[in-house]
Formats: C-alpha cells, structure tokens, sequence
C-alpha cells in the first residue's frame, strides 16, 4: 500500500525520528488510529476520508482486509509504516504533502459576508444533519445580540438539552474574547453524538474563525487547552487541539477560506463538502462557524470589536 497525501504536521513529525513506535488506538472501516510511543494519536485514512491533521491517506477504500486489532503494535521508519506480525505495510517516502494550516485572513464585515451566513444558514437547514445540535440554528437570531427565538419549534434531545448553555456561551463571548468568556466551554465539551460529539465540533467551528482572525493569543489557546482536558474523548480532544494550532481538516479548510474571501461569494459546493463529513460532525461545525461569524458582524455593525 502507498499514501497518496501526508499533513505537513505529521511528515515534519515522522522525519524527527529514524524510528516511531506506536499500537493501534482504534479502528474503522475507512481509518485507523495510532497512539504512538509519544503519545501522539496519529490518523491512518482510506480514500473514503478526507485528509486531517497529524494524519495520511492511503490508496485503499477500505482496512478490512487487514485484519487490524486495538493494541496492534505498528513502526513507523523514515519510509513507511510496518505492522506487526503481518506482511502489510504502508509506504509514505514522496507522497505529497498538504498543508491544513488556517492562514490568518483579513475578516471584512460587508453585504457579501451577511449574504453568505445566510446562505449558509440555508444550506445547514435543507443539507444538513439534525441530528446533532446545528438544529439550534433555526432558534436563534443574532439581531444586537445573540437570543433565541422559541416559537413553535420542536427541537431534538440533544438541541432542547443544550440549547440555554450553548446561548451563554455565545453570550460570554459576545461581551469580548478572553478567559471569562470561554469558562462556558466547560458547560458543553464532550456533549452531544459522535466520535466528535456535537458540542466540540461547535466549538471547532467558533475556534477556527477565531484563529483566522487573528483574536487567540498563546495564554488563551493554553487556557482553552487546559479547559477540555479529559472532558472528552480521546479523537475530539486531538481534533480541539489540532484547531488550536491552526490545522483542520482539507474541506474545513477550504471552506474556512471561501466565507472569508470576498472575491468568492458562492459557498454552496465548500458546505455541502463538510456536510458530508461524519454523521452530524460537518454540520455542527459549520454552525459553530456561523455563530461566532454572526457574532463579529453584529459587532462590527454597533461600531464595537469582539
């Protein structure tokens, strides 16, 4: 087997060491992960998943037939990837590398950006999943300030559950960027479905506009970090603390740079692309994005900065 693409993250990783010594942490259909001898939780992907941090793709649909276990011991060398007590083995020597960097971009506040957040909040309605907690996006109005609108909507469990957290959260961070606003996080870390639950997808998608905007200095990113240790499962942490570092996954990415851009104003084929993405993960990212994007116009429209 070959990879076809590296993150720039995990190939600057690998040609630190001649040798990496890691077991199998997890595995899936399309993927599998590695916690390595530093323990660093490194993605194995199919072409059936899209390119993430610390992570390679490999010219295969599917790892069934290799008949892979937790706690298989695996080597990584400067070339490729050896398992153990198999003939398998996966070589990565000059395979492309991408980079899934948030490039810090000058976030405008005009007509075309208001027209994309309500194109979006289009597409999250009629594409999207409701079976996370983007459903929320269909209560709440961002008019001076962030509030929900109840009438006569019938929410799912996971959306009726967290609805009034969620809105101070939003509310903390529509007073400024700073630690008292992000105190909520620990109200909604780990909430919700999926391997990334819902809530920390959100939270993905708010950090990424944030990192992008340049509004996250090194004492909030170590205080953010600090927050959700151990308040969720072991992938959504690494993906939280990925986003920190200004790396998401290729669709995030391009997505991420196609709101921001004001030369672009169709995001209709970047947000159906992270719709696709897990279950109900692409979905309650982008409308994490939305809200803190919604956040910064409101602001920006009563002449104050968030």
């Amino acid at each position: 087997m070959k990879a076809i693409k590296i993150s720039v993250s995990l190939f600057e990783y690998l040609t630190q060491y001649e040798t990496i010594l890691g077991r199998i942490h997890s595995v899936f259909d399309g993927a599998f992960n590695v916690v390595d001898e530093n323990n660093h939780l490194i993605g194995i992907l199919s072409t059936k998943k899209e390119l993430g941090p610390l992570s390679m793709q490999v010219n295969k649909d599917t790892f069934n037939m290799l008949g892979l276990e937790q706690g298989q011991l695996i080597k990584f060398t400067d070339d490729c990837l050896h398992f153990d007590k198999s003939k398998f083995k996966i070589i990565y020597k000059d395979c492309p590398i991408e980079s899934l960097s948030l490039n810090p971009m000058d976030v405008q506040v005009n007509s075309t950006l208001n027209l994309k957040l309500n194109l979006l909040k289009s597409l999250i309605l009629e594409h999207g999943s409701q079976a996370g907690i983007a459903p929320l996006i269909d209560h709440l109005s961002f008019e001076n300030e962030p509030s929900y609108d109840s009438e006569g909507r019938t929410l799912n469990e996971y959306s009726d559950f967290i609805q009034e957290r969620l809105l101070g959260l939003l509310e903390d961070l529509n007073q400024g960027i700073g630690q008292e606003a992000f105190k909520s996080l620990e109200k909604i870390i780990g909430f919700g479905p999926g391997l990334t639950p819902s809530a920390d997808d959100f939270i993905s998608g708010i950090l990424s506009v944030l990192m992008v905007n340049g509004q996250l200095d090194d004492g909030l990113k170590a205080y953010i970090l600090k927050l959700i240790n151990n308040k969720t499962t072991r992938i959504s942490e690494e993906m939280l603390h990925h986003t920190l570092n200004g790396e998401v996954s290729e669709s995030y990415k391009y997505f991420i740079e196609a709101l921001f851009d004001d030369k672009n104003k169709d995001i209709s084929n970047e947000s159906k692309d992270v719709i696709q993405i897990g279950s109900t993960s692409g979905t309650d990212y982008l409308f994490g994005v939305y809200c803190m994007a919604s956040l910064i116009t409101i602001k920006e429209a009563s002449n104050d900065q968030i």
